[in-house]
């Protein structure tokens, strides 16, 4: 069984998958702003510029994120069961 060590930073990552929608992990997972991102929040998002270097709280699961299998399952059976009726 492998060991899963907290709290290591991420190079990179993307939220365009299920994960993204279920709801945030217990253990805080914090993203470190860069100009990759920053640019994405001013050009895409319309938003007002972030400065560099400025961390923000991630209110979603993340694929990668140790708690991030479990949250995406919960999310998914909740589909299936409630609004599906299986």
């Amino acid at each position: 069984m492998t060991k899963v060590q907290l709290r290591k930073p991420v190079a990179g990552a993307h939220a365009s998958n299920v994960c993204a929608e279920a709801a945030p992990p217990k253990a805080s997972l914090y993203v470190k702003i860069d100009q990759l991102f920053n640019d994405w929040w001013v050009n895409v998002k319309q938003q007002k510029q972030i400065l560099l270097g400025y961390v923000l709280q991630v209110q979603r699961a993340l694929q990668g994120h140790p708690e991030s299998p479990r949250l995406c399952s919960d999310h998914i059976n909740n589909i299936l069961q409630k609004e599906l009726g299986f």
